[in-house]
């Protein structure tokens, strides 16, 4: 069994979709689409966040594959719906999705705090050294440049390796909640 990545559908009270598109949907019937896929123009697109969507009805969807990632959705080239949400399910769902968020743009923002900082200190380092260069002679500005690109990429590193724990733990948030809609009994 190939792995499934699970979103939400939002679609009209007709199962209908309504953000984009004319499909007419069932539950636990595949849906594919050909040629290039790409976001917001070709492909079936989930969402993580489904209040920021129109539509009256979501519905727990799972795909094998995705192929890009934006903010707050995805695009893929094949999906089913699995689940409608009852109102309280959706409204857990949106409390848990909150929570995940907010503890994602948390590390997020510790994250670029420390990569800002240790910019500027690479940017003030690069500085002096350039401006003492200059003075003493024309090549030592190559050596400031490349320190200053070391720094900034280290910075860089550190940041991605911190931002890299906080969206793993949103996505595991986001796929458990909506696993554990899944399993439970309808509402």
């Amino acid at each position: 069994m190939s792995p499934r990545i699970l979103g939400l559908k939002v679609l009209d009270e007709n199962m209908q979709s309504c953000n984009g598109g004319e499909m007419q949907w069932r539950l636990r019937k595949w849906v594919s689409v050909r040629g290039t896929i790409s976001m917001c123009s070709k492909g079936l697109h989930l969402t993580y966040v489904p209040n920021k969507w129109k539509g009256s009805r979501v519905f727990i969807a799972e795909t094998p594959k995705v192929f890009e990632a934006e903010d707050d959705k995805v695009v893929c080239r094949r999906l089913r719906l699995l689940r409608e949400l009852s109102p309280a399910a959706l409204k857990a769902y949106n409390e848990a999705e909150a929570t995940a968020e907010k503890a994602y743009n948390k590390a997020t923002a510790t994250a670029w705090k420390a990569y800002n900082e240790a910019t500027a200190t690479a940017l003030k380092a690069y500085a002096e050294a350039e401006a003492t260069a200059l003075r003493a002679y024309d090549g030592a500005e190559a050596t400031a440049l490349k320190a200053y690109n070391e720094a900034t990429a280290t910075a860089k590193k550190a940041y991605n390796e911190a931002k890299a724990p906080a969206e793993k733990a949103y996505n595991e948030a986001i796929q458990a909640v909506l696993a554990g809609m899944l399993e439970a009994p309808k509402q």
